[in-house]
């Protein structure tokens, strides 16, 4: 019990600091805010919103609620984070970027210092801690201080190929050999962790999840019906939309009205969806067969049936097709007219 009134007083505090410092949108379904894999994103000086779970320690997050939070982060293609205070009891570090089941961990002050620039610089992968490398900054540094490869190797006490992968940036080194790089070649070298920065390879999902299982016939429906669109996609159960989906550009949350829903529990999860699509720049459907619990919500005029809703991203699948077709055939003439020029010159 005091573990659940010490993670309802965090995340009061931490909702207050992080409105202070960029645009927040709170999510309150499910209103049980420890069954909720989203609490709420946030938007700053004009970068990409992140979607944030708040708990005081990581361990109350379910393993739903981060294969839901993997599911959503890389379909919409932004970084989503766990916000806590502690990992299995232990304090977090600032500045640390943490693996928690596959989902990245931080802690209040990280974030808060991210925003003014001041971005982690150690990450944890597979159960080690490393650091993030600047390739080209390093190998300035080495060739400034008149270090071959080779000799950089032995005052490091690391391989040739390693010294030669952490300047292509292919491998980092872990916090030991980072601290010794740092005294040979200086600060400069290390590189901060974008956690706003939805390209940025340490914040990426390298395994990319579907969430969680659809389990009602409507659902388990357009499931298959996204498949075989070939549209990408993540369920969830604990957030406020029952489907997220992309393909190219297109971005978009999708309700599933399951007929069982409470009129009132349904319209506070489409008004969340509807609200977190906007913030986000993402699309928002509502799909549904005619449920008594949608027909009670006279403020909702545009929900749709599956079958206008597969015309839809018909439309959707259609155009990025063509955009795929149109940038091959660019590349080819790329490659073509190159290796002209190779011929020329030979000649």
């Amino acid at each position: 019990m005091a573990m659940y009134e010490a993670s309802k007083e965090f995340v009061s505090k931490a909702l207050s600091l992080l409105s202070e410092v960029g645009d927040v949108i709170e999510l309150n379904y499910p209103r049980d805010q420890l069954r909720r894999t989203v609490d709420l994103a946030l938007k700053v000086k004009n970068r990409e919103a992140v979607l944030l779970k708040l708990a005081y320690d990581a361990e109350l997050v379910g393993k739903d609620e981060r294969e839901e939070l993997k599911g959503l982060s890389f379909n919409l293609k932004l970084n989503a984070l766990i916000v806590a205070e502690r990992r299995d009891g232990a304090k977090l570090v600032e500045g640390v970027v943490y693996d928690y089941g596959g989902s990245k961990l931080v802690s209040v002050d990280t974030l808060l210092n991210s925003v003014e620039g001041n971005y982690p610089t150690i990450y944890e992968e597979k159960d080690e801690f490393k650091v993030k490398i600047n390739g080209e900054a390093m190998r300035s540094r080495r060739t400034l201080k008149g270090h071959s490869l080779g000799s950089l190797a032995r005052a490091i006490k690391v391989s040739r190929k390693a010294i030669y992968d952490y300047e292509h940036e292919t491998i980092r080194p872990t916090l030991d050999v980072a601290e010794r790089l740092v005294r040979e070649l200086g600060e400069d070298i290390v590189a901060g962790i974008d956690v706003f920065g939805p390209s940025d390879d340490v914040m990426a999902t390298s395994t990319p999840s579907l969430g969680t299982k659809p389990e009602s016939p409507k659902e388990m429906l357009l499931a298959r019906k996204l498949e075989e669109l070939d549209m990408g996609f993540c369920h969830t159960r604990k957030a406020p939309l029952d489907f997220c989906l992309s393909r190219g550009e297109f971005k978009a949350l999708v309700t599933v009205p399951h007929g069982s829903e409470k009129p009132r529990e349904l319209s506070n999860k489409i008004r969340n969806m509807f609200r977190m699509a906007e913030f986000i720049g993402s699309r928002s459907f509502v799909v549904t067969d005619g449920s008594p619990s949608i027909r009670e919500l006279s403020w909702l005029d545009n929900a749709l049936t599956i079958e206008e809703f597969e015309s839809i991203l018909g439309e959707v699948v259609a155009a990025a097709t063509e955009e795929d077709n149109r940038d091959n055939r660019k590349a080819r003439n790329r490659e073509d007219n190159t290796g002209a020029d190779n011929s020329q010159k030979r000649q």
